[in-house]
């Protein structure tokens, strides 16, 4: 038994472990990190809404308070805070950090760019790509105005010619047309171009089974098709 800033508990060394139960153990206890950062933003958007660092009267900010009482450096703290007020507004990146799925790196990279329109897209990305992989795509993302839809920013004619190709999510069986996105065939990171032989519709839900290695896409005609 130790004492974490007074309080009682419980670590687990690991001692006794082998290789493959130590990596699991070290897989999980990263996830419940996850999950337990979370929390932490959450509990400081709140915070931050209510006012709590004021009680101490001559705080500037939350962000300064929780560098004077979090052990934090006040870049990291703002960046907390920044964070913590961005995942308000995206339900998707909340739930993926919230199960455990991003880490605080990750989420802390695509709340710069992450939007309601393309934070399916987003999580898809972070799910995908290593953390300082991520920082990199994310510097080089560019928005543009349709959903779901980014790299070098197209010309008008591609993107209504898909709308008017697929109409509807190119997954067999789905109809949805409302909630898509427009999908590079070839990554825009690896050199796909923003072109319409290039370009697919998905719903957000498909979109996101893809990025997650549960079926490919390619073009035959004018559909895509599932090929795993």
């Amino acid at each position: 038994m130790v004492k974490l800033m007074g309080l009682p508990a419980v670590i687990d060394s690991g001692y006794g472990l082998d290789g493959a139960q130590l990596g699991k153990a070290i897989t999980l206890l990263s996830a419940q990190m996850n999950v337990s950062n979370h929390r932490l933003l959450r509990m400081i958007a709140e915070f931050d809404i209510h006012g709590g660092w004021r009680a101490d009267g001559a705080l500037r900010s939350c962000a300064h308070w929780l560098a004077a009482n979090c052990g934090l450096a006040i870049g990291p703290a703002r960046e907390k805070v920044r964070v913590a007020r961005c995942l308000a507004g995206l339900p998707e990146v909340n739930q993926a950090f919230a199960e455990g799925e991003l880490s605080y790196s990750k989420v802390r990279a695509i709340t710069r760019v992450a939007t309601p329109d393309n934070e399916g897209f987003m999580v898809c990305m972070a799910e995908q790509n290593s953390a300082s992989h991520l920082e990199k795509l994310v510097g080089k993302y560019q928005p543009v105005e349709e959903p779901g839809l980014a790299g070098p920013l197209p010309e008008e004619g591609p993107a209504t010619a898909r709308r008017e190709r697929d109409g509807v999510c190119q997954y067999p069986g789905c109809h949805e047309s409302e909630y898509v996105d427009a999908h590079h065939i070839q990554h825009w990171a690896e050199g796909g171009e923003t072109s319409l032989d290039n370009l697919v519709t998905l719903c957000r839900h498909h979109h996101r089974q893809l990025h997650r290695g549960c079926f490919d896409v390619r073009m035959v005609g004018v559909s895509a098709v599932k090929s795993r």
